[in-house]
């Protein structure tokens, strides 16, 4: 009986491993919008995991509360639309230039683009760091939107990685970035 409980121990200590793969690499949360003008601008960023932020049942996060993401890396099985989001995100890229320039790949803008980065309140918007990016997008033009602004939230970044939310989200679960500077 004891040997049993030693085994589970073991395999569930394992499991808790695995999960992290992506997790042990999660860059630590950033305060200010100027902290991230410093880190963020003159790299390439490029998609290494994507994953699904756990549900938030209030609309104001705790900062405290250690963050919750489950990577597809790691997922024994994904459904049809988190193996969507993983191809259309897999091999997406950001690069911020220095003069508020980007240029995006496998993201819903096109071409080159603008970005700020902000911590300013607004009313409509969650408060944070985030990451606004405008500029042309296939997926509005049929509504004859030709320009658009997408909102990501800068969760964490460090010299080596930045963690995204995006605005895009599969059953109310925000979809999670972790990028790498190249």
């Amino acid at each position: 009986m004891k040997r049993n409980s030693v085994k589970t121990l073991c395999l569930l200590f394992i499991i808790a491993l695995a999960s992290c793969k992506s997790g042990d690499q999660m860059p630590p949360a950033l305060k200010t919008a100027q902290n991230a003008r410093v880190l963020l601008p003159g790299k390439t960023w490029v998609v290494k995991d994507v994953g699904l932020k756990a549900y938030e049942f209030s609309s104001e996060p705790n900062p405290n509360s250690p963050m919750v993401i489950d990577w597809f890396s790691v997922a024994k099985e994904l459904g049809e639309y988190e193996t969507k989001a993983k191809e259309s995100f897999g091999k997406a890229s950001i690069e911020l230039k220095q003069d508020s320039v980007a240029n995006t790949t496998g993201l819903e803008l096109t071409g080159n683009q603008k970005y700020f980065i902000t911590d300013e309140a607004k009313d409509d918007t969650p408060p944070g760091v985030r990451l606004e990016i405008t500029g042309g997008s296939d997926a509005f033009k049929d509504m004859g939107i030709t320009e658009a602004t997408f909102t990501y939230f800068v969760l964490g970044a460090n010299e080596k990685n930045l963690l995204l939310q995006t605005p895009n989200e599969i059953n109310r679960r925000k979809i999670v970035l972790l990028l790498e500077a190249k």
